[in-house]
């Protein structure tokens, strides 16, 4: 009976290893893959919008442009959406704020029509009305 238990330990005792054993070397894998580090998106400041006042000499519905003629004589070419081109007439006087766009040229993005109103005594004042967007 002394040999039969020494065996049946001996059994446990091989059995119990191979187990731990195999559980210590399991298939190495890959390492489980990270997310890059997360970089900040650079959000562009707003681009602050610059301002023109003077009369439009010229439209071209077309290539949806306009051309403004400013206090001092200087002519500056605009361009705009379809939608804005067919609200502006040649000879009217209005504000317009634009930006630049990569290419360099003047973009409005809102123009604004400068009306004249008469003031008691015959005096003209000049007023800006909004323009419907």
């Amino acid at each position: 009976m002394k040999k039969a238990l020494m065996i049946l330990l001996a059994v446990s005792v091989v059995c119990w290893i191979s187990f731990a054993s195999a559980q210590q070397e399991k298939p190495k894998t890959a390492p489980p893959a990270t997310a890059p580090a997360a970089t900040p998106k650079v959000v562009p400041a707003k681009e602050a919008l610059k301002t023109a006042e003077g009369e439009i000499t010229a439209v071209d519905t077309k290539l949806c442009t306009f051309t403004l003629k400013d206090a001092s004589g200087v002519e500056k070419q605009f361009s705009t959406t379809p939608v804005k081109i067919k609200m502006v007439k040649v000879g009217e006087k209005v504000s317009v704020k634009y930006k630049e766009t990569k290419e360099g040229t003047p973009k409005a993005v809102v123009i604004k029509e400068i009306k004249e109103k008469k003031e008691k005594g015959g005096v003209k004042k000049e007023t800006k009305k909004q323009e419907k967007k």
